[in-house]
């Protein structure tokens, strides 16, 4: 029984002197992976930051730029009302216009009748 006891406690230490000798090398072989892992993090990190910076640069750049359209829009929508309005006046004007036209040629027209009638009434008035 003792034998077979030493037997188990001597397969296991062998198993743990297995394991030993695979987890050391595994140990160095993961520090070094790591140590490479942060040496490219740090170079990626050291390449991208310029690009981070200019790429915000450029979103300033570009909301700068929407400002300005949104301004040149309010104001193109301003200068149109302005001159729909204009339109519109003038529409009201040249109604006006013709109208005033439209009497006044009523009037000559009514006065240049009179006048016909008035000389034929003079003339008529003077024969007789």
């Amino acid at each position: 029984m003792k034998e077979i006891l030493l037997l188990i406690i001597a397969i296991v230490i062998g198993i743990i002197g297995v394991m030993v000798g695979f987890l050391i090398p595994l140990i160095f072989e993961l520090k070094a992976t790591i140590k490479k892992l942060n040496s490219f993090i740090e170079k990626t990190e050291d390449n991208l930051m310029p690009t981070i910076k200019s790429i915000h640069g450029t979103i300033e750049k570009i909301d700068s730029i929407a400002s300005d359209i949104q301004t040149i829009t309010g104001n193109s929508k301003e200068v149109t009302e302005s001159i729909k309005s204009v339109g519109v006046r003038l529409y009201a004007l040249a109604e006006m216009l013709d109208n005033v036209q439209k009497e006044l040629n009523i009037t000559a027209l009514a006065l240049k009748v009179g006048i016909k009638v008035g000389f034929e009434k003079l003339l008529k008035n003077l024969r007789l």
